[in-house]
């Protein structure tokens, strides 16, 4: 139903913007070195540290194309876990190069693919299995894409993060795939296999069981207005979890700064999208590598609701 998915309402008119926007996306693309390298022969550079390296997968289930940009952290980095952000609908990999960015300097490696969006259904078993698919790649050990990523071939640790749809992609995700440690969902739009239903959509959130957090703006058509009242919190399997509403926020403060998405789901700052990130951030640095001095910047928030930490 059409309540369940605004953009079945706008994606012509997105498209049309986005077209508008291209130059704009085009001139954010230039700012930083884009290293273009295919094989696990073609060592990246590491002089150019966190700068977009770029493979390519081809899931023969789905016959999707799924382009990937990696973001991988300076030598002296000691960690092997992979963060996967996922984009929403409308949108693509380049939307989350700050938040990559961000995240890589901190010293986490991290894969930002281009998912494929259906302009009119909400097609997130396809999602899923592409999204599955690099994990199953990043897990062989003789893929060139393990090469690239990882410095320790005997240890896979994933966090995963996803905007928009791109965050249901990454709730759906995580119900089925125990390989999910850690999970954000950046103003999450959900959307499940009858979700028409939301039963559907709450027995999906039951199964997960990765540590949860939820950052959610304001009521907003671009957000199904908070997935029309339904408390995800409560739904969430997870035992340890949390939900963040950051009132100020606008669906567009959790991706890179976009007139295209300005224009439809309202304007975004700076100081949130910043607020967003280090929020993101510290629940990574919490669910994944223990750092309790994390737990400041998250019981900071005035609306934090939580269970185990």
């Amino acid at each position: 139903m059409l309540r369940h998915y605004p953009w079945k309402l706008c994606a012509g008119i997105a498209a049309a913007i986005a077209l508008l926007a291209m130059p704009v996306i085009l001139l954010r693309q230039s700012a930083l070195p884009v290293i273009d390298w295919q094989t696990a022969d073609d060592a990246p550079d590491q002089t150019h540290a966190c700068a977009p390296q770029k493979q390519e997968l081809s899931n023969g289930l789905t016959g999707h194309v799924i382009p990937l940009d990696i973001y991988l952290p300076p030598p002296e980095s000691d960690t092997d876990i992979v963060l996967i952000l996922l984009h929403g609908f409308q949108s693509r990999k380049e939307d989350q190069q700050d938040n990559a960015l961000a995240l890589c300097t901190a010293g986490y490696r991290v894969i930002v693919p281009t998912i494929y969006h259906h302009p009119l259904t909400p097609n997130v078993e396809e999602r899923v299995a592409d999204v599955s698919y690099i994990l199953d790649v990043l897990a062989e050990q003789n893929s060139e894409l393990h090469a690239a990523v990882l410095k320790n071939t005997n240890k896979l640790t994933v966090g995963i993060a996803g905007h928009s749809a791109g965050g249901g992609t990454a709730l759906a995700l995580a119900a089925q795939d125990t390989r999910i440690a850690a999970l954000v969902g950046l103003d999450a739009v959900l959307s499940a296999p009858g979700a028409d239903n939301p039963e559907h959509i709450k027995q999906m959130l039951s199964q997960i069981a990765a540590p949860s957090l939820l950052l959610r703006a304001a009521p907003h058509s671009c957000n199904a207005e908070s997935n029309n009242g339904l408390n995800v919190y409560e739904n969430l399997g997870a035992p340890i979890k949390a939900d963040i509403l950051l009132s100020k926020t606008t669906h567009c403060d959790y991706l890179d700064a976009s007139i295209s998405c300005g224009l439809l789901c309202g304007s975004s700052t700076e100081a949130n999208r910043s607020q967003v990130t280090g929020l993101m951030r510290a629940w990574f640095d919490l669910a994944l590598s223990n750092d309790t001095a994390s737990l400041d910047v998250l019981t900071a928030q005035p609306t934090l609701v939580s269970r185990g930490i």
